[in-house]
């Protein structure tokens, strides 16, 4: 009727500000660049692959990184290819192929490279040097001469990433402890984040 009063609902609805806390707390800022970061599905085959990489299956697990890069750089997801090549290199180099690993590790250290991560560069690929350098000295040697030549000498000063800044997202505050070891896992996109090499 014109003349009657709107009905109240019963409840009261929560403030903005602590709705929007709420929201912040369970899902992180998304990507630090432009572009586009992995969907459900691709959140799923990383879970696959890092399964994969936990039970010993290396050479599967390395597939699935690989598939993925490539798809990701089809799709024009640019930010996350160059750590996926080298969870593939890894993988590959667990399983004991070796030339497939330095294939992908040269891969995923270029698109470092050419997206000017140096900090990032820097980290991963002494880590992927001390990894082949155990059994593979001479590979290692001829790796670290070629990754002379691709970056500047002296690097641009680039501000380095946060800890808990996903790499192959970019989504901050996102990477939380698994149980067992010193990884983390991203909330935002799903991915297992290893230590850094010191």
């Amino acid at each position: 009727m014109p003349g009657k009063p709107r009905r109240r609902f019963p409840y009261a609805r929560r403030p903005l500000a602590e709705r929007l806390q709420s929201f912040k707390e369970r899902r992180p800022r998304g990507s630090v660049v432009p572009g586009r970061s992995l969907n459900p599905r691709q959140q799923k085959e990383l879970q696959r692959a890092n399964h994969l990489m936990t039970v010993g299956d290396h050479i599967a697990a390395a597939r699935i990184f690989e598939d993925m890069a490539g798809r990701a750089h089809d799709r024009s997801i640019i930010y996350p290819v160059p750590m996926l090549y080298l969870q593939a290199a890894h993988a590959y180099l667990l399983g004991e192929q070796l030339d497939l690993s330095i294939q992908h590790a040269r891969r995923g250290l270029e698109q470092l490279a050419g997206q000017q991560r140096w900090p990032l560069l820097q980290t991963e690929s002494q880590r992927y040097l001390a990894e082949i350098n155990v059994q593979h000295p001479q590979h290692a040697s001829e790796l670290a001469s070629w990754l002379a030549g691709l970056t500047p000498q002296p690097l641009p000063a680039a501000a380095t990433p946060s800890p808990d800044t996903c790499p192959y997202c970019g989504a901050h505050g996102s990477l939380e402890p698994l149980a067992a070891g010193r990884a983390t896992r991203c909330r935002y996109c799903a991915s297992v984040v290893h230590p850094q090499a010191a």
